[in-house]
């Protein structure tokens, strides 16, 4: 099957009907693709329920906090390899002050239970 020729640029005109549900049927193929490849992830990963996720002794835990996380992302060398280092050094640098932010301040709950004041 041959391609139609896309309209020609400048000249005002709306495309031709051809080449645009051409385009239609392109993305409309696209979107079939990625919608499939999501239901398929669905159905070969079991998810993990909350609820029994205590019973499921093989899964790593997550990281408790940010800075657990970012200590662990420092570490990785797949992700590291994978994104680069100045990337992940870049990213690291930024969450920690995001990191240093958070702890810096005080919430209602502790103002209220835990200064003497």
């Amino acid at each position: 099957m041959k391609k139609p020729d896309p309209p020609a640029s400048g000249n005002g005109d709306f495309p031709n009907q051809v080449y645009a549900w051409y385009v239609v049927s392109i993305l409309t193929v696209a979107y079939i693709f990625s919608f499939i490849d999501r239901q398929i992830l669905n159905l070969l990963v079991e998810p993990i329920r909350y609820e029994e996720g205590h019973k499921v002794k093989s899964a790593r835990k997550l990281p408790a906090t940010l800075l657990d996380a970012l200590r662990l992302l420092e570490k990785n060398k797949e992700l590291r390899s994978g994104l680069g280092d100045e990337f992940v050094d870049s990213y690291i640098k930024l969450k920690m002050q995001e990191w240093g932010q958070y702890t810096s301040h005080l919430s209602d709950w502790e103002r209220k239970n835990t200064l003497d004041c």
